[in-house]
């Protein structure tokens, strides 16, 4: 899917980059990564959007991404959910 396709699950006004360098361009990979991840914790936890980005913030997500790129798709979704006690 076109990586605009994943980024329409998330809520602009909600995401936060506080303590992430913003001078730094997120690439296309990472922002893909950061959707389709976003969604895929939304349909394993039941939670809205919005509630999921309060818990895990969006500059929380860039960090995880070296470590959880490369595992599969619901494995990543299934750390981040239990790092962050969302169910």
């Amino acid at each position: 899917m076109d990586i605009m396709n994943w980024l329409e699950f998330l809520e602009q006004e909600d995401i936060c980059l506080s303590n992430y360098n913003t001078s730094d361009p997120i690439s296309n990979q990472i922002a893909g990564w950061l959707g389709f991840t976003y969604r895929q914790i939304q349909i394993e936890s039941g939670l809205s959007s919005s509630e999921i980005i309060r818990r895990v913030p969006v500059d929380r997500m860039i960090l995880s991404y070296p470590g959880l790129h490369t595992v599969d798709e619901d494995m990543a979704a299934d750390i981040i959910i239990h790092d962050f006690n969302l169910k």
